[in-house]
């Protein structure tokens, strides 16, 4: 997610939250690069940059009780055998929500706290960081590309700073829950 200044990496385990939390940051004025899929590189200037690949969003359709917007999704087609989940475009939901690259600034990783609660946040120390970032990351088996793949995601993850957000279900209930993390990305 990109507010045009900070721009975060968001991380969890599969259906732990990544989705629903970039939605409601979106309908907070936020944009995001898609979902699940970006590409890292270094920038010719030095700088890490994050690129959308997809700007498609997969979401359960009972994300519908906190975002009435995205209409009845569970009409649409399933992502894949394994989940309930469905593929939507982002910007048919969000029209000019979907940027192609940022810089990242911040990596928050996503606990999901249970089903009710707000939202915690507490800092990461950098080993926390750059772990959580290369649990996220496909790594290949040859062993030189494996080395660049290790280089630019130990670089990107020294330049990022850490958060975590422990976020209960009914937390999107609450239109204000998300200041606390926006004050804490600014």
């Amino acid at each position: 997610i990109t507010d045009g200044k900070s721009c975060a990496i968001l991380c969890a385990t599969s259906g732990g939250g990544k989705t629903t939390l970039t939605a409601a940051m979106i309908r907070r004025k936020w944009k995001t690069l898609g979902d699940d899929k970006l590409l890292l590189k270094k920038s010719n200037s030095g700088r890490m940059q994050l690129r959308a690949l997809v700007h498609t969003f997969n979401l359960y359709p009972g994300t519908r009780k906190w975002f009435p917007e995205i209409g009845d999704i569970g009409a649409l087609p399933h992502y894949s055998v394994w989940t309930d989940k469905r593929r939507v475009r982002i910007t048919e939901i969000w029209p000019g929500k979907a940027v192609y690259e940022d810089s990242p600034t911040h990596l928050v990783h996503i606990l999901q706290n249970g089903p009710s609660g707000g939202l915690t946040l507490s800092p990461l120390k950098d080993h926390e960081v750059l772990s959580i970032l290369l649990r996220q990351t496909v790594i290949p088996t040859h062993r030189e590309t494996a080395g660049q793949i290790f280089q630019t995601i130990a670089k990107t993850a020294s330049g990022l700073r850490g958060i975590e957000a422990q976020i209960g279900q009914d937390a999107y209930r609450d239109p204000e829950c998300l200041v606390p993390l926006e004050l804490a990305l600014s």
